[in-house]
């Protein structure tokens, strides 16, 4: 019997040291775990806004749970994402970045509450403005030293691993060139991310002689403007002077648009193609060859710094958010109808005063009255709360969500950048889903008259599945926030053209829309003419367009003025343009958009409730119209940013200007292209507009500028100065325009000033 007992003692004791040794969840030890981290373009952002970084796990445990963390404490931003490892494993995961206002990020490896492993990001770049060019070779540096090295950064990748997936991350990048790299290994979001750049603005440098092929091969089908012409490698060719060996044909592919750049006797050996808004160069010899350095990097010369840049204004397209005060003029047709409650008013009243005092006359009891009042305060006030609460139920939270959707090309990936605000005073712990890369726009909003930024709000983020779900806890005031990402606009076809109608140019023919679209309008040149062509255009029909130019509205690079209502803000972060490249073959005098709105948005808020209010307004890039036939008369438009010593009145031409001489500068319409011209005039009129005109004897002198000879042509001051042929072409210049110099005698003059050309497309 004591042997029984010794036995089964002995036997509960193993049990009980078995199971104490065995975790109910058993969790890898941390010298088990393995975190690496690499941030895109070697940690460099140049503006705080979007990255990407690539965090390597490693688990050689057993199987493991948790959570990647990353904490921006400045936003109060905390995104999460979900980990599984499973024993013995491997996995890399790619973590888009908004960072604002910090340069300093911490991301965290986490089962629960227990850190097992940490690291801190520390970015650089902030604050520069000159031309990024990344580099992509597996031997070397292409570039290392150069004439341009002072005022370009450049940024070297040994393989194309590190190339972001997230398409905001590549606004880094000004230049990208692509040597003889594999590109087998790309990630259909790094392909996708990469035509996106592309078509929004990036120049794409493909070269590598022997290698080009293999580059080409697993490029996205838009980005291969040419193809390595039937493998055939020339043992050298001349450029500049110069000879480059194994240099390789290149064969201009069918259907795109593109021109050469180099050709070796009859064979062309570098093709530029443009993409969207971007340009893809093919050259077919090794770019690391010392013989070809000056010609590559003429070709960026006269690219936009940045690249990537919103249309009309020049901002990065990221640092651009709706205007909060725009999505916070929410229409009061939204909140609910209160007019039935006023009915509630009146038998109120008669129940408290004749209501009460018949009740109590019928029943022969008036202290019955100290019942019946209260009685009906308190049903009131019940019906009140339980109805208004009701209303309000279905109202609240009230979410106005803004997307700006620039699009370069229907058939091309198109950047959005959407903003929402929500206003929830119900609410105590906030949270809804949606797609797209997170991103705090502003931050929270307190609630006072003015709308005045308050301390951001502790936000949660967590991704899972694609899905993105964000939480916040005792929201103070209106909230908000954003996303990013591409879209697939829908497809819209124009059809336009200027006719010249009873003396005034008419905007003429049709817009066809996949999608419904409202207060279609044209955009013509940077700053200058916008005209709305229809109120709307039905999904899937065609709309006939007849509309004067002169029916235009001043716009100054706001989008105020672009998108109605909706005001894009931005961030001026750009250098002028270095000298124009002889290569910059795609370059027009003006760019035309067609703007739209559309009633709902790319990234749309879910699971939240309440009363939603979408809208995208997007910014198609189209043809110009085509350009009336015959002969053209325009009178030129005033450069005011040009004129020297004075001003002008752009709406009556009277001109401004003081001793000793003024300066002014015209140039044509950005809605009229001419080829050559005829005649020119310069008319000083009377000016009744003006409560004082300067008559012609106290003109001195007035002079046009000749771009020829580069010196002043002087004229006697008259009514009217007529230059005709080789004058007239000398005095005026597609792309500068005309310069006129007027001389008073004394002091200041006021004078009518028309300049007007003629001449044929």
């Amino acid at each position: 019997m004591r042997k029984t007992i010794k036995f089964v003692i002995w036997g509960v004791l193993c049990a009980l040291v078995t199971l104490g040794g065995t975790p109910s969840n058993a969790q890898a030890p941390s010298d088990t775990l393995t975190m690496e981290i690499a941030t895109a373009w070697e940690n460099y952002i140049r503006q705080n806004w979007w990255t990407e970084a690539r965090v390597t796990l490693k688990n050689e445990g057993a199987d493991w749970q948790g959570e990647l963390v990353i904490r921006d404490t400045q936003r109060q931003v905390t995104y999460r994402r979900p980990v599984e490892l499973p024993a013995h494993s491997y996995k890399q995961y790619r973590a888009p970045l908004f960072v604002k206002d910090t340069m300093m990020l911490t991301i965290a490896l986490q089962d629960g509450k227990d850190t097992r492993q940490e690291a801190r990001i520390l970015l650089n770049g902030y604050g520069e403005s000159s031309r990024v060019v990344v580099t992509a070779d597996t031997r070397k540096p292409i570039i290392e030293a150069t004439p341009y090295r002072s005022v370009e950064t450049h940024i070297w990748l040994p393989d194309l691993g590190g190339l972001p997936e997230t398409p905001m991350a590549w606004d880094v990048a000004d230049v990208l060139l692509l040597n003889g790299v594999s590109t087998a290994d790309l990630t259909p979001a790094q392909q996708e991310a990469l035509l996106a750049w592309v078509s929004a603005g990036g120049h794409l440098i493909v070269g590598g002689g022997v290698a080009l092929h293999q580059t080409l091969a697993h490029l996205p089908d838009p980005l291969r403007v040419a193809a390595p012409g039937e493998a055939r490698i020339l043992p050298q060719a001349p450029l500049d002077n110069g000879t480059l060996k194994d240099v390789a044909a290149v064969a201009l592919t069918s259907g795109a648009h593109t021109i050469p750049l180099a050709t070796a006797g009859d064979t062309v050996i570098a093709v530029r193609g443009a993409v969207g808004k971007g340009q893809v160069d093919i050259v077919g010899w090794d770019l690391a060859h010392p013989g070809g350095m000056n010609w590559l990097v003429a070709l960026w010369a006269g690219d936009r710094i940045p690249a990537v840049t919103t249309p009309v204004n020049g901002g990065i397209l990221s640092t651009g958010a709706p205007n909060v005060y725009k999505m916070l003029e929410i229409p009061y047709a939204f909140f609910s109808k209160f007019w039935g409650w006023l009915i509630l008013f009146p038998v109120y009243i008669f129940l408290v005063g004749p209501g009460t005092l018949i009740l109590t006359r019928r029943l022969k009891r008036p202290i019955l009255a100290w019942v019946f009042i209260p009685a009906w305060i308190v049903g009131a006030l019940l019906i009140l709360a339980v109805g208004l609460s009701n209303a309000f139920s279905r109202t609240f939270p009230l979410i106005h969500e803004v997307a700006i959707i620039p699009v370069p090309d229907a058939a091309l990936p198109a950047r959005v950048v959407q903003g929402t605000a929500i206003y929830a005073p119900r609410i105590r712990r906030l949270t809804w889903n949606a797609a797209g890369a997170p991103r705090p726009m502003v931050g929270s909003y307190q609630m006072d008259s003015w709308y005045s930024e308050g301390d951001p709000f502790p936000v949660e983020t967590s991704y899972r599945d694609g899905d993105t779900t964000i939480q916040i806890r005792n929201p103070l005031g209106i909230i908000t926030w954003g996303a990013e990402g591409l879209y697939d606009s829908p497809a819209l076809k124009s059809d336009l053209s200027l006719a010249l109608q009873d003396g005034l140019y008419y905007i003429t023919g049709q817009i066809w829309s996949e999608a419904d679209l409202r207060d279609v309008a044209l955009l013509m040149g940077d700053t200058s003419y916008h005209i709305t062509l229809t109120q709307t255009i039905p999904q899937g029909a065609s709309v006939a367009i007849s509309r004067p130019v002169t029916a235009t509205n001043s716009v100054y690079g706001s989008y105020t003025d672009i998108c109605g209502n909706i005001n894009y803000n931005y961030i001026p972060y750009s250098m002028p343009a270095s000298p124009s490249s002889p290569y910059s073959a795609f370059t027009t005098t003006s760019a035309c958009y067609l703007t739209g709105f559309m009633d709902e948005v790319p990234f749309p808020i879910n699971n939240i409730g309440g009363t939603h209010i979408q809208e995208s307004c997007l910014i198609y890039s189209v043809p110009c119209p085509t350009q009336p036939s015959g002969k053209i008369e325009a009178t030129l438009d005033n450069a005011t940013s040009k004129t020297e010593n004075g001003w002008v009145d752009t709406y009556t031409h009277i001109a401004y200007g003081n001793a000793p001489g003024a300066t002014f500068e015209y140039a044509l319409p950005v809605y009229l292209r001419i080829g050559a011209v005829n005649k020119l005039a310069v008319a000083l009129l009377p000016a009744p507009e003006a409560s004082v005109f300067t008559p012609l004897k106290d003109i001195e002198e007035v002079a046009v500028w000749n771009w020829s000879t580069r010196q002043w042509m002087d004229f006697q001051p008259s009514s009217e100065i007529v230059l005709t042929g080789v004058t007239a072409r000398q005095a005026f210049d597609a792309q500068q325009g005309v310069r006129v110099r007027l001389i008073p005698t004394s002091g200041t003059m006021t004078v009518k000033l028309v300049v007007t050309v003629t001449g044929t497309p």
